[in-house]
Parts: structure tokens; sequence; C-alpha cells
């Protein structure tokens, strides 16, 4: 079996968000490639209206105060580099729209947030759902067609290093799971006009 590692998901304060971090990818491709030290680089999403994202800009909207009925929250634990780079077929970060909208590690998408060593992304209701549109009628069968466990190793995607390698069925089910999850999250945000921030820890 994959021997993954779930984690509750942290809350953070929100700073100032008017400048994009320019080195994320950089110091995530870092932190992500075979470095057996990162234990714990879990992938979170969470859906805000336009409201609060006023206040995201303006550095007033406090995560250590948020609803969890009013800002609903996904946790794909280890497996969001491995989709991004599934779905944006080989990139190990950025990413072209819409695929690269689904785990957004692209650096037109960062913003600042405090204490976030990895950064954050945001992505807008109107790309929220060409992201969905994109990954919604994305089967098992289509996604597994994009799925190699070797060049995935060979490329360290993470958390494959980490990964039972002699399992690859399993290693598949997992991240498939968290696909299947993300398009509910989605379709969600769709409905409710929610743009969405992607953060990691």
């Amino acid at each position: 079996m994959i021997n993954v590692y779930l984690c509750a998901t942290k809350l953070f304060k929100v700073k100032n968000l008017s400048n994009l971090i320019k080195k994320n990818n950089s110091k995530i491709l870092t932190a992500a490639k075979g470095t057996k030290k990162n234990m714990g680089m879990i992938g979170n999403y969470i859906a805000v209206n336009s409201d609060t994202l006023k206040e995201i800009e303006e550095g007033s909207f406090d995560f250590f105060d948020a609803d969890p009925d009013k800002y609903p929250a996904l946790d794909i634990d280890k497996a969001w580099q491995v989709i991004h780079y599934m779905l944006c077929d080989g990139d190990i970060a950025e990413g072209e729209p819409p695929m690269g909208y689904v785990a957004p590690i692209r650096e037109e998408n960062a913003i600042d947030l405090e204490d976030l060593d990895y950064g954050a992304f945001l992505i807008t209701n109107e790309q929220v759902k060409k992201a969905y549109d994109y990954i919604k009628n994305i089967d098992e069968d289509q996604f597994r067609s994009k799925y190699d466990m070797e060049t995935l190793a060979e490329d360290g995607v993470y958390p494959v290093v980490e990964a039972d390698k002699a399992d690859a069925d399993g290693f598949f089910e997992y991240i498939f799971n968290y696909l299947e999850q993300i398009k509910i999250f989605f379709k969600q945000a769709i409905d409710n006009k929610y743009g969405i921030i992607f953060y990691i820890l």
C-alpha cells in the first residue's frame, strides 16, 4: 500500500497581496525534486467569495477566523504536483491554462501570503470554470493513459520519491481519487461564484 501522510489544514493569516511572488515555482521545484527531508508538502484549496478577495487584497482577511461552512476547503495531501504534471503533459511547474489552473503553481497566479514557504496561488471564478470544463470529463481510463510511474520517478515528480514504486496501481488510485475530489470542489466553487486559493504547507 502507499504510505501517505495525512495532515490537517493549518490556519494562517493573510498579509497584503498586492505583489506577486516571482520565485515560488523555483522554491517548489527545489523542495519537491527528490528531497526526502520534505515530508509534509500538503496541497490545500480554500474557496472564497468576491468580498473576501477584496479583504485579501487589503490584507484584512484573517484565516484564523474563517468559517469552514462559509469558506469550503479541500486537502489533497501530496498529490498536487503529480496531478499537475499529468494534466499538463509533463510540465512539472507552470503549465498552460486551463489545465495549469487545476493545481495552479503558476507565476501569474502567485499571491503573497505570510508564513508560507512555498507560496500561494489564486484562481478566479472564471479560471475555476475553465479548469473544471477541462477536467470534468476526464475519466479513469483517460487519466491512466497519462500515467507512467517510471517517468514520474525519473523526472523527480513529488511525491513519487516517497511512494512504493512497486505499487503503481495503488499510487494511481491515490492520485485519481484526489482528482475526483477536485472536480467536486471546483463545481461547488463555480455554483457559489467563488474563486479559489491554492497553497502548500
